[in-house]
């Protein structure tokens, strides 16, 4: 990997965790406008690689999903998932749909402490063809919560 990569991936990961004002802090009751969006893996949002995305869990069952398709050769992926705040418990599944049908199970990125419970998967090598699925829910819902989401490829 040179060196421009090395830094450009310093950086996202330096600007994903740095401590940033949740929109939900101030504890005012604040209800969500946009309801419905990715809320399933067939409806997931086609993630495009620079991009981060900001969304929100809005109650208990709500699940939000992403997902790129490789179309060249086999990368290895970093994905990202960093909290808003202090109100909800996010985690972050992934799943593998290879180009010939196989899928993997899910499995879930560990936590680390500090920095509001963000969570990152790195090295995960996905093969020419497969479509990676990231799935972002709560199993600790207490009040909608915000979160930023991003993948960086290899």
């Amino acid at each position: 990997m040179n060196l421009k990569k090395k830094l450009t991936t310093l950086l996202a990961v330096i600007m994903m965790f740095s401590i940033s004002a949740s929109a939900f802090a101030d504890g005012a009751d604040v209800r969500p406008t946009v309801v419905g969006v990715a809320d399933t893996r067939d409806t997931a949002l086609s993630y495009i690689y620079g991009n981060s995305y900001s969304l929100f869990l809005s109650d208990s069952n709500d699940k939000d999903w992403y997902k790129w398709t490789n179309t060249g050769p086999g990368r290895f992926v970093l994905v990202f998932l960093q909290p808003q705040g202090h109100n909800i418990k996010f985690r972050m599944g992934i799943e593998m749909v290879h180009k010939d049908g196989t899928e993997t199970s899910r499995f879930y990125a560990p936590t680390f402490e500090g920095n509001y419970n963000g969570m990152y998967i790195r090295n995960l090598y996905v093969p020419e063809g497969a479509t990676l699925y990231a799935v972002i829910d709560s199993t600790e819902f207490i009040a909608p919560g915000q979160y930023t989401f991003m993948m960086d490829l290899f």
